[in-house]
């Protein structure tokens, strides 16, 4: 009951958060927020559901980021089917990653390939200039737009629309990774993380479904490519680097992985405390790396479960309380 409570409130606060923070800067914070967050979930499919590691996860964003500008800009196609065109190139590219690497290569040697990946995407998009812009990216992304026959265009082109915009995705994205690992092909895809001899002597193989998982994770990432190409209406090959790359393992590991509200407080939390810190560049860096630090060695599982199980023990407390004045109230009342 309590637990329905709480997200019933945070909910309320996230759907009316754009109405109290009017500021253009906050809500601009807001949505960058929500497209990390779903980005770091697509990692946290990689890294906790199926035990592997990834370092060049970045790509994928990218990949969704660029096809859809591309769809957009050079050949016209309605912003909203562009959208679903980078969750397809981004998850067929997974797909065809997946299926060669994950064939004989597990763990560190997967992050060494899919890094390897990323470095090779971002050396064709540079070279590429006739069709990705090379260095000077591809500009004036046109913002989502759903037509309405008779009626005007709806055109996601304030920070006001677009957060709603990017809270649909990420709620969407937040109910399909829910479903995933409650399915067969999930509880499947934990048991090989778990114990992949034992999974494959029931029949489980191993190769289909880690390169389906890994492309169901960067068809994601290809999605929040595509809201960051469309809200910033432009992308340039450092989409590619490493930065992002390192963005997202922070707010992973800090959030806490394993859960599907630990990624998205880590986003939130490392989009806005920067803002609002009085120092800047490298003394940020040096801050966020204590931090990685700290949670690492105190609260290994992030803050995200830390807050739950204080949470657990508050509401287990209060209902300890409530039953002793109940039982001390039927006590009184039979002495009476």
């Amino acid at each position: 009951m309590y637990r329905r409570l709480i997200y019933g409130l945070i909910l309320a606060v996230v759907i009316a958060a754009p109405f109290v923070m009017q500021s253009s800067f906050l809500r601009d914070l807001l949505i960058m927020s929500g497209i990390y967050a779903i980005l770091t979930l697509s990692l946290d499919v990689i890294v906790s559901r199926m035990g592997q590691f990834s370092f060049g996860h970045q790509a994928f964003f990218a990949i969704g980021a660029y096809t859809s500008a591309l769809l957009s800009v050079n050949l016209g196609v309605p912003p909203f089917v562009s959208f679903f065109g980078a969750v397809a190139c981004a998850g067929l590219v997974g797909l065809l990653v997946g299926a060669i690497a994950l064939r004989a290569l597990r763990g560190v040697y997967l992050a060494i390939v899919t890094l390897g990946f990323s470095i090779i995407m971002l050396v064709l998009v540079r070279g590429m200039r006739g069709f990705t812009g090379g260095e000077a990216g591809i500009l004036r992304i046109p913002p989502p737009t759903i037509p309405i026959p008779g009626h005007p265009d709806i055109v996601f082109g304030s920070e006001f629309s677009y957060y709603y915009l990017v809270l649909i995705c990420l709620l969407l994205v937040i109910y399909l990774i829910s479903r995933w690992q409650h399915s067969w092909w999930g509880r499947a895809v934990t048991g090989l993380c778990e114990h992949e001899a034992l999974a494959e002597s029931i029949g489980i193989i191993p190769v289909k479904l880690y390169a389906m998982s890994f492309a169901f994770a960067t068809a994601i990432a290809g999605l929040s490519g595509a809201l960051f190409a469309h809200y910033q209406l432009a992308v340039y090959p450092s989409l590619f680097n490493l930065q992002y790359m390192f963005l997202m393992l922070v707010m992973l590991f800090v959030g806490g992985r394993g859960t599907l509200g630990g990624p998205i407080l880590g986003a939130v939390f490392f989009i806005f405390v920067p803002k609002f810190l009085p120092t800047k560049g490298e003394t940020n860096l040096l801050l966020f790396g204590a931090i990685l630090l700290l949670t690492i060695l105190f609260m290994q599982r992030g803050l995200y479960p830390a807050l739950v199980s204080l949470g657990h023990r508050f509401t287990k407390q209060f209902s300890s309380v409530k039953e002793a004045e109940t039982e001390n109230n039927e006590n009184v009342g039979k002495t009476s």
